[in-house]
């Protein structure tokens, strides 16, 4: 982490580490053929360095998440033996993970964020929810929030909507959750309730 408090760096690292990875797979495993075999070695030995604590540095910028995802795209042309075939299509990307089994990195870092809140919320770790997160208390007819028990509002206002809102709010923008006239981006809403069920991918339950 930089200065600015920025994980970039942290990614670029992570990035040319899993390029080296994934080169060496490629040379020293050139004798498997089977798919199963070297998406196994893909999710051992590549995907895993993408795994490692991401709920703290996951990159949220669309150029980072598309560098990263560019590492999979290389090692799912490997795995199905593909390599001539371009993947720049999103939907034909989305086409091979579906046939492997497996999530892009973006809905992986996204899941990986989920199931640690899960954790939290029912005490699986010793970790405790920040105190500006709480359950929803109350009731709303906004139809863009859908608030309820189960969803987490945050009392901690973006500082660049809040100079957006100021001149509407006024002083109604100290506490957030106590207007809920003001829009809905300003609450950072997790539905816990999704956390519940089973998460899936298309067709695919519980994907790797």
């Amino acid at each position: 982490m930089t200065p600015k408090l920025s994980w970039t760096d942290q990614c670029n690292r992570l990035y040319s580490k899993a390029n080296q990875q994934l080169g060496m797979v490629k040379r020293n495993a050139f004798f498997v053929v089977d798919v199963r075999k070297r998406r196994a070695l893909y999710i051992s030995l590549i995907r895993s360095q993408f795994e490692h604590c991401s709920i703290i540095w996951r990159p949220t910028g669309i150029s980072l998440i598309q560098k990263l995802e560019s590492v999979q795209k290389r090692a799912l042309k490997w795995i199905l033996n593909e390599e001539n075939l371009s993947y720049s299509s999103w939907l034909n990307y989305i086409s091979k993970c579906k046939n492997l089994d497996l999530l892009p990195l973006s809905s992986r870092f996204e899941l990986n964020d989920l199931l640690f809140l899960h954790k939290v919320i029912h005490e699986l770790i010793p970790a405790q929810l920040p105190t500006y997160l709480t359950f929803f208390e109350g009731q709303t007819r906004l139809r863009r929030s859908h608030l309820d028990s189960l969803s987490l509002v945050c009392s901690i206002i973006p500082n660049r909507q809040l100079m957006c809102l100021q001149p509407v709010f006024s002083s109604e923008l100290t506490v957030c959750g106590t207007d809920f006239l003001m829009k809905s981006e300003i609450l950072n809403v997790i539905r816990a309730s999704r956390l519940v069920s089973e998460p899936t991918f298309g067709k695919i339950c519980c994907p790797l």
